[in-house]
């Protein structure tokens, strides 16, 4: 069954002027990357620090502390913030998101790095947990013209075409696991702490 559009009280609703509605096949992160903020910031300010299953034989970056998350509490969280985000892509509710305890935490160092490189799985996104400013202004200081240093950098599956994110704390980024990405390294004295993982399945609900 189509969904009936009521345009007043939708602007009304969003508090947004106008809109462009689309068919249901058109939501999607195909060549796209959502960003947007942590809702559950406890997520962050509460996650185990004490995660000791090295992880990094099934990831690609040069990056020597990656810990798999087996905490539960926190991968239920984790699933029901995404689940939120992710509606917000399809606009329409989601549940029963799986990741298939697929988490993971990163402790990025100076000079470390994750080559281009893609994930399994419908989504894979990060939450960045803590970035010292020093690292977020690092790619101003960059020798070339590139301004590279410290940054995330999605490739188009259809183009040549990049885009370069600085995130800060508590910004989320998802995307299409197949979505080709790499983060460059950074020369600050400083750690950076990112939680990333793959969203195996979920149920959409009725637009």
């Amino acid at each position: 069954m189509s969904i009936v559009h009521d345009p007043k009280n939708w602007f009304k609703e969003s508090g947004q002027e106008f809109d462009i509605f689309q068919y249901a096949y058109q939501f999607s992160l195909k060549d796209k990357v959502y960003a947007s903020t942590l809702q559950d910031k406890s997520i962050i300010d509460s996650y185990v620090d004490s995660e000791t299953l090295k992880h990094n034989n099934y990831l690609a970056g040069d990056i020597q502390r990656q810990f798999k998350i087996t905490n539960q509490d926190i991968i239920s969280r984790v699933e029901k913030e995404l689940a939120w985000h992710i509606s917000n892509v399809f606009k329409a509710p989601v549940s029963d998101i799986d990741l298939n305890s697929d988490l993971w935490i990163n402790y990025q160092q100076a000079t470390e790095y994750n080559p281009s490189h893609y994930h399994l799985g419908k989504f894979s996104f990060v939450i960045y947990a803590d970035i010292d400013q020093s690292i977020r202004e690092e790619h101003n200081q960059s020798a070339g013209n590139a301004k590279t240093r410290g940054l995330i950098q999605f490739t188009s599956q259809l183009t040549n075409d990049t885009m370069l994110f600085n995130p800060s704390k508590y910004t989320i980024l998802i995307f299409e696991a197949s979505h080709l990405h790499q983060v460059y390294p950074f020369y600050s004295n400083n750690t950076r702490i990112s939680i990333a993982g793959n969203v195996k399945d979920f149920n959409l609900g009725n637009l």
